[in-house]
């Protein structure tokens, strides 16, 4: 049968049974592009947990006698994350390298001061790149610093002292270190 305006209600049944097959496309739009605005970007393609501090979240302020590192507490990691405050000059530390370095150790459950390299030699500590030496997260997060460069390096438990961390350091913590390489020597 045809209405006056020229439509079937044939027509008309079959438009209404396409507006939810509209809706559930949209739905299904938005839902993607939530997940892809969820993605960490990393290259392995796994999801971001929001609960992990990514050293680029970390702030720094102050200066060398009363340098402050601010992120939400508690905070947790997951993956190893640098953040580059400021980019050296020279040769780039290689796996191995030895590194004179200043360094202030936050604690990621608690933001506060734990170590520095202040209280133990004021301009540096001679740290050999190599996770025999210091925590594995400590040199693989120093790689590729130079020379006056300044970076936040947040280092989750597996990649730092985990269940056996040293007086000071609870169980299975979070280390946000805040470094500066005084000098970069490649054993190469």
């Amino acid at each position: 049968m045809i209405s006056e305006t020229g439509t079937t209600a044939e027509n008309v049944t079959r438009n209404r049974a396409r507006k939810p097959g509209i809706l559930l496309g949209v739905m299904i739009a938005v839902a993607a592009l939530l997940l892809a605005a969820c993605s960490s970007g990393n290259d392995a393609g796994e999801v971001a947990n929001p609960d992990d501090l990514q050293a680029s979240a970390v702030q720094v302020e102050g200066s060398d006698k009363d340098l402050v590192a601010k992120f939400p507490t508690p905070a947790k990691a997951s993956n190893l994350s640098t953040n580059d405050l400021k980019v050296g000059e020279g040769a780039a530390a290689e796996a191995g390298a030895v590194v004179q370095t200043e360094y202030w150790l936050f604690l990621g459950s608690t933001g506060q001061l734990a170590d520095s390299s202040t209280t133990h030699s004021p301009g540096g500590i001679d740290f050999e790149l190599s996770p025999d030496r210091v925590v594995p997260g400590f040199a693989k997060g120093m790689e590729g610093i130079q020379a006056g460069g300044e970076r936040v390096i947040v280092i989750p438990p597996d990649q730092a002292y985990g269940s056996n961390p040293p007086t000071g350091i609870p169980v299975n913590e979070t280390l946000v270190f805040v470094v500066k390489a005084v000098k970069v020597t490649n054993k190469s």
